[in-house]
């Protein structure tokens, strides 16, 4: 897997929840070092199983931020041959001021 950010804020710590908690760090405007999920069990929710994504902590050039809010990957969206690329980009208009993120599979 690898994460692309496409904002101006740098990521300083990013979740991924499967069967052990993946943590990876990203600059503002690139992408991450490749890693590797192993999903031995996930999150089910009307029988699709999910990852979990959160963005626990992100900072400008001034502030760092903390965040409680995630989202979530359908796991069966996941390419299991090639690598998958998870962006980040802004809300243009987020209803909630403390998550401006959108975390997406861009495959």
């Amino acid at each position: 897997m690898q994460v692309t950010n496409k904002t101006d804020y740098q990521i300083n710590k990013m979740t991924f929840n499967a069967n052990e908690q993946t943590v990876i760090s990203v600059n503002p405007d690139s992408k991450s070092e490749e890693f590797i999920i192993s999903i031995k069990s996930a999150f089910f929710s009307l029988s699709e199983p999910f990852l979990g994504v959160r963005i626990n902590e992100y900072s400008d050039t001034s502030t760092t931020y903390e965040n409680k809010f995630g989202q979530v990957i359908s796991i069966e969206k996941l390419n299991k041959k090639d690598i998958n690329n998870v962006s980040i980009e802004l809300k243009p208009n987020p209803l909630n001021k403390e998550y401006p993120f959108l975390i997406f599979l861009d495959n």
